[in-house]
């Protein structure tokens, strides 16, 4: 994926894991999905007890970060 003829496909991973805005877990969690940075919409969903973002389960929610917010995930979610 480092690869300079792999950086398209780098940046459209990347950029379905951001939504726009400051979104909470409190407020991610009432949401039934979103829109990406990459244009593409995002999953939100409660199943097996966990909140999970595109199938990944969220593993810490809520971490400030200076530009945003950021909820840390199980695993790499792809567009489809």
């Amino acid at each position: 994926m480092l690869k300079p003829e792999s950086k398209d496909k780098l940046t459209a991973i990347l950029t379905y894991h951001v939504i726009p805005g400051r979104q909470m877990a409190a407020q991610v969690t009432r949401m039934p999905s979103s829109e990406t940075v990459n244009g593409k919409r995002l999953s939100f969903e409660m199943k097996e007890g966990a909140f999970r973002v595109g199938g990944a389960k969220v593993v810490q929610a809520d971490i400030a970060a200076s530009n945003g917010v950021i909820h840390v995930i199980d695993s790499v979610v792809v567009p489809a």
